[in-house]
Formats: C-alpha cells, sequence, structure tokens
C-alpha cells in the first residue's frame, strides 16, 4: 500500500510538471530589437544564435561589391505546425544592401514593400506549402521576418504575422490569427544562446553511414527513405527546409585556395530547433566552424508523422570554389 500512494504521487507530480512545462512554452513573448525600432511576438520556447563576425552578401550582377552583415542576432520557435523566425543584421547603408540577400533565394520573385522609414521585400510561397519571407531595412540594420507551414491557413502563423511592430505601430492586419499582447518584453541582445553539440565522425561512423545510404538508396520498399535514421515511414510527411544561409567563406580559407564540400549530418528536432551536429567532412581555415554556424540558421518545418512532429536526422552540404 505504501509503494502504491508513493506511485500515485509521482505520477500526479509528473503529471503536473508536465502540464507546467507544456503552459511554459506554449506562453509568448514580446522580443524587440537592439533599437526598438522592430518587435515580434513569438512562443517562449524559442532557439536563439549569435554571430558577432557574421557573413558577406555579395551583389548578383557585381560580386566584387560586397555588403557586411554583422551582429546576426537569430531566433526560432515551432508551434501547432507553423515555423517562425526573427533575425537581425547590423548592416552598412542598410537599404542599398537589401537586394543582396534576394540570390539566397533561388529564381523567387520579390514584391516590394514601404513602412514608415523602413524599405523591405516579400516573398512568399505556395506551392507544396506556405512560407512568407519578410526583409525590412531601415538606416542601419536588416531584419528577417519568416513563416512556414503546411496549411497556409495557419492560425498560429497568422498570429505571429499580425504580432509585428514597426516604431510601436503593428504592420499588419490580418483577418486570421489574435495577435498576443504579452506584458513580457525581452530585448534580443540580451537573449542567452541556445547550445548545439558538435562532434566528429569516427571512421567507423562514416562506414556504417556510407552502408545505410547505400541500403536506403537501394530499397524501393521506401521510396520516401532517402536518409538513414530520418526515422520517416513512407506515409509520413517529410522535413521541409524554408530557408538555407549561405556559409562565410573566410579571408584565409580564400587566400590559401581551400575549395570543396563540407559534409554534416544534424538532428532537425520536432520542436523545430537543430539539435545534435555531426562532422562527416570538413576543411581547414575555418570553414568547418563557418558552416556549423550557417547550419545553425536553417529554418525548417519538422518532419510529421500521424499529425505529429517528429525528429529527422539529415545530411546538410555546403560547397565551397574559389573564383
Amino acid at each position: 500500500m505504501k509503494y502504491s500512494i508513493k506511485f500515485t504521487l509521482f505520477l500526479i507530480f509528473t503529471l503536473l510538471f508536465s502540464a507546467a512545462a507544456e503552459a511554459q512554452t506554449s506562453e509568448w513573448v514580446r522580443v524587440e530589437s537592439e533599437n526598438k525600432e522592430i518587435s515580434v511576438a513569438i512562443p517562449a520556447g524559442f532557439s536563439f544564435a549569435f554571430d558577432k563576425e557574421g557573413f558577406t552578401q555579395s551583389n548578383p550582377r557585381n560580386w566584387s561589391d560586397l555588403a557586411e552583415f554583422t551582429k546576426v542576432r537569430a531566433l526560432t520557435a515551432y508551434q501547432n505546425g507553423a515555423t517562425m523566425f526573427f533575425e537581425s543584421y547590423d548592416v552598412k547603408n542598410a537599404k542599398k544592401a537589401l537586394p543582396f540577400l534576394l540570390s539566397i533565394h533561388r529564381n523567387a520573385s520579390a514584391t516590394s514593400l514601404a513602412f514608415e522609414n523602413f524599405s523591405g521585400l516579400q516573398i512568399i510561397s505556395e506551392k507544396d506549402f506556405y512560407s512568407a519571407f519578410y526583409y525590412l531595412a531601415s538606416e542601419k540594420n536588416i531584419y528577417l521576418i519568416g513563416v512556414g507551414a503546411r496549411q497556409k491557413d495557419n492560425e498560429t502563423m497568422f498570429k505571429f504575422l499580425n504580432s509585428i511592430k514597426i516604431n510601436n505601430n503593428f504592420a499588419f492586419k490580418l483577418p486570421a490569427g489574435k495577435v498576443d499582447e504579452s506584458k513580457q518584453i525581452l530585448s534580443i541582445v540580451n537573449l542567452p544562446e541556445t547550445p548545439v553539440e558538435v562532434e566528429r565522425m569516427t571512421k567507423e561512423e562514416k562506414k556504417e553511414l556510407e552502408k545505410q545510404s547505400k541500403e536506403a538508396k537501394s530499397n524501393k520498399t521506401e521510396p520516401n527513405k532517402t536518409e538513414p535514421d530520418q526515422k520517416i515511414l513512407p506515409d509520413a510527411k517529410g522535413l521541409v527546409i524554408l530557408f538555407k544561409p549561405r556559409a562565410k567563406y573566410t579571408d584565409l580559407a580564400r587566400q590559401s585556395q581551400e575549395q570543396g564540400v563540407i559534409r554534416l549530418r544534424a538532428t532537425f528536432r520536432a520542436d523545430g530547433r537543430i539539435g545534435k551536429v555531426w562532422v562527416v567532412k570538413d576543411l581547414k581555415y575555418g570553414l568547418t566552424e563557418e558552416t556549423v554556424k550557417a547550419l545553425r540558421r536553417i529554418r525548417f518545418i519538422p518532419a510529421e508523422k500521424e499529425n505529429a512532429a517528429v525528429e529527422a536526422i539529415k545530411t546538410i552540404e555546403y560547397s565551397f570554389t574559389v573564383y
């Protein structure tokens, strides 16, 4: 009888703890930029990454014309089937550099936007899933606000978009999605970075991975399973990559003419976060480190099984060519 009471109390405590944890992650907070000119409301269980050095982006029409994006602050969250993200970059002459970012979105058409003292670009895709990217530029900063969902009418996605404030005024008044007005306001400069575990694959692990890859490709009974350990069955909905940032080509690597392919094996968690990362093939002169930074900013819709998000493991490649 004593053990039964203890077990019952343990079960009650576990259920209460789980409910409290779920309530905490379902809460929304408002995050504002360093200069407070833009803010968004986002689920409190977001992940955050910071890169002080940032990256460079070329003018698609003139490769020698570069813009430097420094102090890259990026947060992302996933809830109720919707992926939401907010990034800020410090940029010299930000409005001039704004079109440079379009080269990341291949063959995408952009629509110009204007909000008070901001200029902006909008990129919307409605093919197999819905995604929207909003690039907003002030004098010294560029912001990326984006969403993605399998269904266009996802209420959580529109709730996030409706929360966007520019100079303390709402940017959108979309018909769906109730705006969350959380009293808790966080500055993006004070957010703690979410840790990501990175380790190098051993020779034995690489051999096993290569073996599994060959078996997966030749397995005709599971045509959709192209990645070993992906944990996705043929009747499931696969992982959707919304945004894959380019990795920075370091000056030392370019001077040393280091080129080739970096191959990373990453865990795409069910909560929309990047989990553990394995380095399968690397390069020298800081390129591997820069690739991991870029990988952390990949935005995705998690894979699904039976209408529930599930973890997936996928190989991601980055190529570097001296030109």
